[in-house]
């Protein structure tokens, strides 16, 4: 049995900043996190990056967990030194349980990080199609950027595994030709990176064969008018 203290079930570890309830969550002890709330353990205690115990329930795909931390009062919108929540963990982990409970319990599904994404980016990346949809049937902004203007499109597009998530994405509206701050679209993305099935995918759906970067685009725009001012000038000091 555990025989933590009450006095103990908050110390922390000196290096991590992590309490006992941070490492029976992420050993996914239901019995350990159990006596420690009843012990008086801080269910809303963060370790040195920020993260609750939800945040290492939520990775883990600890649903038990998660739900015995959640009873307990655990705040579902945490975020961690880096905006990061607990539905951002849970869709980077194709936690899909994991992920209706916590927006059952009011997560913000649009919610970003400090670089701008948010929980539907993460489910592209990891090709995680089941919560992609949960996200989306809650409301989640296909079209939302990031801080470097990728979507989730792109981040799926990116990854050469995701074709199944940039299915998802697209049959709820994505924009297949959507720039980033680069001016790269999601074909440009699933191009290098080889995938195969998403550029085939992208492309019955409309998208362009070969987009032009956006400071490209600017510099052919400013030389056509630089060519038409000095056209406009040749024929103002020429004409009779």
């Amino acid at each position: 049995m555990f025989d933590y203290r009450e006095s103990d079930v908050n110390a922390r570890d000196p290096d991590s900043g992590r309490t006992p309830l941070h490492f029976a969550v992420e050993n996914s002890d239901c019995e350990v996190v159990e006596q420690l709330l009843e012990r008086g353990a801080d269910v809303n205690v963060r370790e040195k990056t920020g993260n609750t115990p939800l945040h290492f329930a939520a990775i883990g795909n600890a649903s038990e967990v998660a739900e015995l931390l959640l009873e307990r009062g655990a705040y579902v919108n945490a975020q961690d030194s880096g905006g990061t929540t607990p539905l951002h963990n849970a869709a980077i982990g194709n936690a899909s349980e994991v992920v209706e409970q916590l927006l059952e319990r009011g997560a913000d599904v649009d919610v970003q990080d400090s670089g701008g994404t948010t929980p539907l980016h993460n489910a592209a990346i990891s090709n995680a199609s089941e919560v992609a949809e949960l996200l989306l049937n809650r409301g989640a902004d296909v079209n939302v950027q990031d801080v470097v203007g990728n979507t989730p499109l792109h981040n799926a597009a990116s990854n050469n595994a995701s074709s199944e998530a940039a299915g998802v994405l697209l049959s709820q509206g994505a924009d297949v030709n959507v720039q980033n701050n680069d001016g790269n679209t999601p074909l440009d993305l699933a191009r290098r990176g080889d995938a195969s099935e998403t550029v085939e995918l992208l492309l019955n759906r409309g998208a362009i064969t070969s987009a032009q970067p956006k400071n490209r685009r600017v510099g052919v725009i400013l030389g056509v008018i630089i060519l038409l001012f000095l056209c406009f000038l040749i024929f103002v000091l020429f004409s009779p």
